[in-house]
């Protein structure tokens, strides 16, 4: 009897610690308990999330999003004290796994074969730091704690963990020794302070090289981890313990509803709720790391959504950006490619105006400035315009120029850079679709914030349009416009139009020091323009690395590739009739053109 004993004992550790343990609904209800706002706001994003995919766009145009990945190594010895090795692992784990790339997708059984899906999503260990100085992306600590558990304290340098990067622009990964027998935690979207918002991973489960659990060895559970951070949630809907294992969901319309957890390697089909065959090859089950290898199309569209609203800090980090060498050059970028580019004219505000909204008219606009943020001591050597519209009877000019700060509420100051540009030159870049770029003759230093802008030159019959992001969409607010009285007023103030805007300039920073001018525009074309369908690129003093990314009118990403020779031709036919954005990336070096797509 007492040898029966100790065999069932062994027998239930072994069921216990061998299935898979996901700390993120226990982290969730700590939340909840500490903020009993938690549930509404979840129940917010949720409307905003359904909002998002019923108006999603097609998937031929969307594109690859990248997430700048820090992974904070938290140890007391040194097996805790993984390798970059492994690190990098867990890295090409997710990169597979989130791009339909894994090898085993082939063992997704056949009723469901369809629904497995290429997510769009992409990771890199961050090549900078919230502070702009090179990473790896990793940091490491050494600590006097011997493990950690669900909760706060691995997040938190005064309780033996690390403070997060800016988990806004950074997507945060503490491993550590987490207590058994939980594998990982994340933070649903919303529910967490930005201060702890990320996932932790037991490092025994991370990667999928280095001294790694039996059944946890080829980083899914970071995998899985990562969803809940985009917000999904365990595909049987966590109602296990509600009475009716049936009634729950995951709020994902492609993923049958299934009773409970599967563990261990569930041989297929295993049918509960009145299914098919529970989905418990998803990584959003409790199956071994080598019997869960696909995400829907349905997950796929929540985890897009997610990003577009409450992770949309992610898409103006420059986490994935490799800083400029000693003698480079880069931009600063307030318009970003997933704002909406929207010249506004003012006739939408006012039918008696006479021009644009960012330009000469009836409004008596005369400067306008888009704000930096930058402590970093380096010369502002030119700017890049995205001008709209350009008119002049009289060889008119603006002032493109640099303020500092110094302006009545931090407006706005002393010019401290200038350059005249010509309206004919601006109307040629226009009409050529291609940015106007200004160097300045004296670049200033700078290692505060500062404004980059332009002036007009009244003149009458003179008139321009520069592009703005659309109002309510991300990065906005940083937009400044100065009256004929001198008198500098943000956007939104009641004063101007009311509405939170940002300008299409970027300013190009350059190290102060044996600087060469490197940011010329490379010699390229893109025709036929107009075209029905296929454009070819070419690049008449190619060089690699080069890419190039488009964007529609609205800000959407519709396409993005690697150019491997001086000429490429890429098929755009199966777009939607429009103006189209196609910039060009040639190792560090930008240039745009504006592509028109006729049906």
């Amino acid at each position: 009897m007492k040898i029966l004993t100790i065999s069932i004992l062994v027998f239930y550790q072994f069921q216990l610690f061998s299935q898979r343990s996901c700390g993120t609904v226990e982290n969730l209800n700590l939340l909840k308990n500490e903020n009993s706002e938690t549930e509404t706001n979840q129940n917010l994003l949720e409307n905003r999330i359904q909002q998002i995919i019923n108006v999603q766009i097609e998937t031929s145009q969307r594109t690859i999003y990248r997430i700048p990945v820090v992974v904070h190594v938290v140890y007391n010895n040194d097996n805790e004290n993984i390798s970059d090795a492994q690190v990098q692992s867990q890295i090409d784990v997710l990169n597979e796994d989130y791009r339909k790339l894994n090898a085993d997708i082939n063992l997704v059984p056949s009723i469901y074969s369809s629904l497995a899906v290429d997510c769009e999503i992409e990771f890199c260990l961050a090549t900078r730091t919230p502070e702009n100085l090179t990473s790896n992306g990793i940091t490491r600590t050494q600590t006097s704690a011997t493990n950690f558990g669900i909760g706060n304290a691995v997040k938190q340098t005064s309780t033996g963990g690390i403070n997060a990067w800016n988990t806004n622009k950074y997507l945060n990964i503490w491993v550590c020794d987490l207590t058994d027998p939980v594998l990982g935690f994340a933070t649903l979207p919303g529910t967490s302070s930005a201060l702890f918002d990320g996932v932790v991973i037991d490092y025994k489960s991370f990667g999928r090289i280095g001294n790694l659990s039996n059944s946890y060895n080829k980083g899914r559970t970071c995998t899985h981890e990562v969803g809940h951070w985009f917000n999904l949630i365990h595909i049987w809907g966590d109602d296990e313990n509600s009475g009716d294992n049936c009634a729950g969901t995951d709020n994902v319309n492609d993923t049958p509803n299934q009773a409970g957890p599967r563990f261990g390697c569930p041989t297929f089909p295993q049918a509960s709720c009145g299914n098919n065959g529970d989905m418990s090859m998803n990584y959003m089950d409790y199956t071994n790391d080598a019997c869960m290898y696909m995400f829907t199309t349905g997950q796929k569209n929540r985890m897009i959504a997610t990003i577009l609203s409450a992770r949309s800090g992610i898409l103006t980090s420059n986490g994935c950006e490799v800083l400029p060498g000693p003698l480079a050059c880069d931009t600063l970028n307030n318009i970003i490619t997933s704002d909406g580019l929207t010249a506004y004219f003012a006739d939408e505000f006012n039918s008696n105006a006479t021009g644009f909204l960012t330009g000469t008219n009836s409004r008596d606009d005369l400067s306008f400035a888009d704000k930096f943020n930058f402590n970093s001591g380096k010369q502002v050597n030119g700017a890049l315009y995205d001008f709209a519209y350009a008119k002049t009877n009289n060889a008119g000019i603006v002032l493109a120029r640099v303020w500092d700060t110094t302006g009545p509420n931090a407006s706005p100051g002393n010019v401290i850079a200038q350059k005249s540009v010509s309206l004919l030159e601006i109307e040629n870049d226009i009409n050529n679709f291609q940015l106007t770029q200004v160097d300045f003759d004296n670049p200033p230093y700078i290692n505060s914030p500062f404004y980059v802008g332009f002036t007009m030159v009244n003149a009458a019959g003179d008139s321009i349009a520069i592009y703005t992001n659309q109002a309510d969409s991300v990065n906005t607010n940083t937009a400044w416009l100065q009256n004929t009285d001198s008198d500098w007023f943000t956007f939104e103030n009641q004063m101007t139009y009311e509405i939170k805007l940002s300008i299409a300039v970027k300013p190009i920073i350059c190290n102060p020091v044996g600087i060469e001018d490197i940011l010329k525009k490379p010699e390229s074309k893109v025709f036929p323009n107009p075209t029905p369908g296929p454009i070819n690129i070419e690049i008449l003093d190619f060089q690699t690395p080069t890419s190039w990314i488009a964007f529609n009118m609205s800000g959407v990403i519709c396409g993005i590739g690697v150019i491997n020779s001086s000429q490429t031709s890429i098929d755009i036919s199966n777009w939607s009739a429009g103006i189209y954005l196609f910039q060009l990336n040639q190792g560090g070096k930008y240039f745009t053109h504006k592509v028109q797509l006729i049906k």
